[in-house]
């Protein structure tokens, strides 16, 4: 939440997205959410390996697809329009 609202943040993204992937390796939604802030960041790295571990969990909970899709749709009209 602090780095959504530009504040000072105890973690960074980095260490989020591992923490949100090991732990909780089929949860989805926060891992869009660093996807954006990471895209806004100019993190090319860091949105890379959460779209590859975004593939993964659609791969195992193919239920949850379009979610992700329409999430990631979002972001990336948002920083390209």
């Amino acid at each position: 939440r602090n780095i959504r609202e530009g504040k000072p943040a105890t973690t960074t993204l980095k260490e989020a997205f591992a923490s949100v992937s090991a732990g909780h390796p089929n949860d989805w939604l926060l891992s869009v959410e660093i996807a954006e802030l990471a895209k806004k960041e100019g993190n090319s790295d860091l949105v890379d390996k959460v779209l590859n571990h975004l593939e993964k969990v659609k791969s195992n909970r193919p239920e949850i697809v379009h979610l992700v899709d329409n999430g990631l749709e979002l972001i990336f009209e948002k920083t390209n329009a």
